[in-house]
């Protein structure tokens, strides 16, 4: 694991912020460090704790988790149509 902190470049007022912790810099201006790396460790655990909720739910003879994650990925791929413009 790495630090999820940094610091801003003087120009930005060297001040110490973290990944995704809002860093308001002076009234006008704040910023949302966002580390990738941290992105992805957090992806990974997060699927690492998926696929072990799944094997334990499969113990149980249970299928909640994998239902709701199949009615998701369903929903996603066969989006609704829209009349909304951007």
């Amino acid at each position: 694991m790495y630090e999820r902190v940094d610091n801003l470049s003087a120009a930005n007022g060297g001040l110490r912020v973290e990944h995704l912790r809002l860093c308001r810099t002076n009234d006008h201006l704040s910023h949302l460090p966002v580390s990738i790396k941290a992105l992805f460790d957090d992806f990974l655990a997060t699927c690492e704790r998926f696929a072990a909720t799944l094997v334990d739910e499969g113990e149980r003879g249970e299928n909640a988790l994998i239902s709701r994650w199949n009615e998701t990925s369903s929903a996603l791929s066969d989006p609704e149509e829209t009349t909304l413009t951007w």
